[in-house]
């Protein structure tokens, strides 16, 4: 009979009498060692098969633990490291290290257990009573039941102790490969979006290999398994195919039943070990996935309780964040955003219904779009030019709905008024294109700084690094950069194109949120969508994606039009009337929304469309008090138009007499001298005088008192400019300024408009041109004239290259009694006079002005037939 020696390292004496009142006296004898140095001592001059250390023991001047010193001097000993429950010492990087044992507890039939499978041995327990009999013999192949039985019961524990389920598939999956003795161990569950099983739980498989493990449920033995819900053994029959290009020697699979059903698949492999499995493995194999059906289920009750008291939290702060604000443009860019967070999409976008003309209206959309390779939405770079010359010439490029008509149809088509157009290059090629848009009106957008666009161009360069992860990528890391970008340059939204080929862009990624209170485009033309339209009038939500072999048009055209590949939409109502549709979307995935997450929307909706219709009532009341006041500032400018009426008519009773006198004698004194004398020239300037003051006369009663008898005639546009110029040319001139004219080759078609009235429009826009060019050098007055064929408009621009006006008062220089001018040297009047003009004629008279460019006027004037 072999006596087998053992080391045993504890201070403490109860520790050693457990073990030898445990072990047989006549076939294991005990060492003991009482601290490091007479472990390293005894390590290293005697011979022993296997040593029980204390994990508390240490060497004092280092505070290496004495496991750790034996494991590295005494490397082929295997050890038994007692470490209670109670320390505070990790067992699990000491279970990791090769020849060790970790044994927390010291009841016998562990004591047992643990040292016969160090030593190579097995036990048999007595029957009733716990305790191992005293006859130790060598381990044979089917005489584990003993140690297996404690593995059950230690795993039954074990998992009762958790229920996260991914430690519990990482329990049951390790102990799988432990009581098989296999290379790997593994747990295949359900995809719910395909047929196919996918890797959830893995040990000794490499991560590369797990990263793609996917199988499908036909033609698989793993399929086969799931399917029948009954195991597979393979031996000794050659390599066997597990998945594409994945090989081994020998498998067992068998299948996790709940209540009669497979709910997944518990396996190992032997990839290189020429070991096989056998029935007893099998049937081990079946009573460990028996205990993980269970172990998983309830993980799973405690998983869906877990998710559904998150969710509920979420609706709450989502109900908080939409209802904290009333106005309008907050409101429904919180909506959008809350919808994108709480139900884990990709995008979401509310669309207003105008049932009149037939359309759906973009109102508010948050994007966190990020497109599958092959799948990403093309962009023709000849289409639009501005986007080649920008590639070509590696510069930053702003485009407005002012640049060329491809342009203006791509932003228009995109929602945008402007986008900023910035490629980024490497070293020898472009790596791709940021198009960052923004729905504010050109005017209103200031360009980048320069320390702005480089930290733009390093914000784009994380990107590119990220999104060349694949699958290791992380989109929130992702969306949290594009978010940045945005932050930066002020715009709304951003996105990432890469170079396809050398005619198209391809967009990888949209990030951002967009708000527009209106109607514009993009918008969806319904009348054409009959289901669309009938899922508004139902108020019946809408849900499908690119697979659906019964996808409808209607719903074809929101897949399109937001670029997912999925979607669910909800009927947006107040107070029974459908205003219009959010719907939620997912661009990488490619299934059906769970009920629950429809459910979940339907709950948002709710708490939105309350939020929604108090905000527009918010809208609505303060547009009502704007109209309120600006009737009410109308009132009051009614009321001193009157009054300036009364003292019009007053003033003109008082000099137009006395004018009529010097006029009428001046001009018969005229007729009597020659011309070419001092006194012919002096009557002339007299005459002129005279009927400048009776001009002022009259403008001043045109300004307060509209003659409603005056008709419309047909106007020769540029004879009123000819005579315009021929009154106020020598005095404009006179000042510095020059006046540069250009009238169009051909007779144009005149203009409806009341006689001396368009003279008033040309006479004023001079005036104010002299006016600003008097302190400046150069000045320049332009007056052109052209003939739109196509609008059969007549268009005259008058044009300084003055200061320009200041932006703050740009918008208020038609209204009455408003001026930049100093007291006493303007009414106010001059444009007010000139908008009332022009609109009389049924034209429209526009502003646009640049500090360093000037001031310029556009009137446009239909012409006649």
């Amino acid at each position: 009979m072999s006596v087998y020696r053992v080391l045993v390292v504890t201070s403490d004496y109860d520790v050693l009498q457990r073990i030898r009142s445990v072990l047989p006296e006549d076939e294991v004898t005990l060492q003991p060692g009482y601290s490091h140095l007479d472990a390293m001592y005894l390590a290293n001059t005697v011979h022993f098969d296997v040593a029980f250390i204390d994990a508390s023991i240490g060497d004092k001047r280092t505070g290496e633990p004495t496991y750790e010193t034996l494991a590295r001097t005494v490397s082929d000993l295997p050890q038994i490291v007692y470490l209670p429950k109670t320390s505070a010492l990790n067992g699990a990087s000491i279970q990791t290290k090769e020849n060790t044992v970790v044994l927390s507890s010291l009841d016998d039939p562990t004591i047992a257990l643990v040292f016969g499978k160090a030593l190579g041995l097995e036990t048999t327990v007595a029957s009733g009573t716990g305790q191992p009999s005293s006859t130790w013999a060598k381990a044979g192949v089917s005489t584990w039941a003993a140690e297996e039985v404690q593995a059950f019961l230690t795993l039954s524990r074990s998992l009762a102790e958790v229920l996260d389920l991914n430690e519990v598939l990482g329990r049951v999956v390790t102990a799988a490969r432990d009581l098989t003795n296999a290379e790997e161990g593994m747990i295949l569950l359900p995809d719910g979006e395909s047929e196919q099983l996918y890797l959830r739980a893995k040990v000794g498989i490499d991560s590369e290999t797990a990263r793609n493990f996917r199988v499908k449920t036909q033609d698989t033995l793993a399929g086969q398994v799931f399917k029948l819900g009954k195991p597979t053994l393979v031996g000794q029959s050659g390599p066997q195919k597990v998945k594409t290009e994945y090989f081994v020697k020998s498998l067992l699979y068998v299948p996790i039943l709940l209540k009669g059903k497979a709910i997944g698949v518990l396996g190992v492999n032997n990839r290189h070990k020429d070991d096989i499995f056998d029935d007893r493995h099998q049937d081990l194999l079946l009573n460990l996935a028996a205990y993980a059906a269970i172990a998983i289920e309830n993980a799973r009750i405690h998983g869906l309780s877990v998710k559904r008291a998150r969710e509920l939290k979420a609706l709450v702060d989502a109900s908080e964040v939409i209802n904290q604000s009333l106005q309008l443009e907050n409101t429904l860019a919180m909506v959008v955003e809350q919808a994108v967070r709480m139900l884990n999409v990709s995008d979401a976008f509310i669309l207003e219904m105008d049932r009149d003309a037939g359309v759906l209206y973009l109102t508010a959309r948050r994007r966190h779009l990020l497109w599958r390779a092959g799948q990403e939405p093309l962009v023709l770079i000849s289409e639009i030019p501005e986007l080649d010359a920008a590639i070509n010439g590696r510069g930053l490029t702003v485009i407005s709905l002012e640049s060329s008509p491809q342009a203006a149809r791509w932003l228009q088509t995109n929602g945008a008024q402007n986008a900023l157009l910035i490629p980024v290059a490497g070293d020898t090629a472009l790596l791709g294109v940021v198009m960052s848009f923004s729905v504010r009106l050109a005017n209103d957008y200031t360009m980048p700084s320069y320390d702005a666009m480089m930290r733009v161009r390093n914000l784009v360069g994380d990107i590119i690094g990220e999104l060349a992860k694949g699958r290791d990528r992380s989109p929130t890391q992702i969306y949290k950069l594009a978010d940045e970008i945005n932050r930066t340059l002020g715009t709304d939204w951003s996105e990432f194109a890469y170079q396809a080929d050398e005619q198209s862009l391809a967009v990888q990624l949209s990030v951002g949120t967009t708000v527009r209170v209106g109607k514009g485009e993009p918008a969806i033309e319904i009348p054409m969508l009959p289901e669309l339209l009938n899922a508004l009038d139902m108020q019946v939500a809408m849900n499908t994606h690119r697979g659906d072999p019964y996808l409808s048009e209607g719903a074809r055209a929101l897949l399109d039009f937001s670029g997912n590949n999925m979607i669910m939409g909800l009927p947006l109502a107040q107070r029974g009337l459908v205003t219009g549709m959010i719907v939620c979307g997912d661009s990488e995935h490619d299934h059906f929304f769970s009920p629950r997450e429809l459910d979940l929307a339907r709950a948002l909706m709710a708490q939105a469309t309350t939020a929604l219709e108090n905000a527009r009532l918010y809208h609505d009341l303060q547009a009502s008090m704007r109209e309120l006041q600006a009737t009410q500032a109308r009132l009051i400018q009614a009321e001193r138009l009157s009054a300036m009426g009364e003292l019009a008519a007053a003033v003109a009773h008082q000099i137009n007499n006395p004018l009529t006198t010097i006029l009428s004698d001046s001009q018969l004194l005229l007729e009597r001298k020659q011309p070419d004398t001092i006194e012919h020239d002096a009557l002339s300037a007299i005459v002129r005088a005279g009927q400048r003051a009776k001009g002022v006369v009259r403008r001043l009663l045109a300004a307060v008192r509209t003659n409603a008898d005056a008709g419309v005639e047909a106007v020769d546009v540029v004879a009123t400019i000819e005579d315009t110029l021929a009154l106020v040319r020598q005095h404009l001139e006179r000042d510095g300024a020059k006046i540069y004219v250009k009238f169009p080759s051909s007779v144009i078609p005149p203009v409806q408009a009341v006689p001396g009235e368009l003279e008033d429009v040309w006479l004023n826009l001079l005036l104010n041109a002299h006016d600003v060019l008097v302190a400046c050098d150069n000045g320049e007055i332009h007056i052109e004239v052209r003939y739109l064929r196509a609008e059969h408009m007549v268009a005259v621009a008058v044009s300084d290259n003055g200061p320009g006006i200041p932006e703050s008062v740009i918008n208020d220089i038609f209204k009455p009694f408003f001026t930049t001018k100093p007291m006493g040297e303007g009414t106010g009047l001059g444009l007010h006079i000139a908008r009332q003009a022009v609109e009389r004629a049924g034209g429209t008279i526009q502003v646009r002005s640049d500090p360093q460019a000037g001031t310029r006027f556009m009137v446009l004037l239909p012409a006649q037939g």
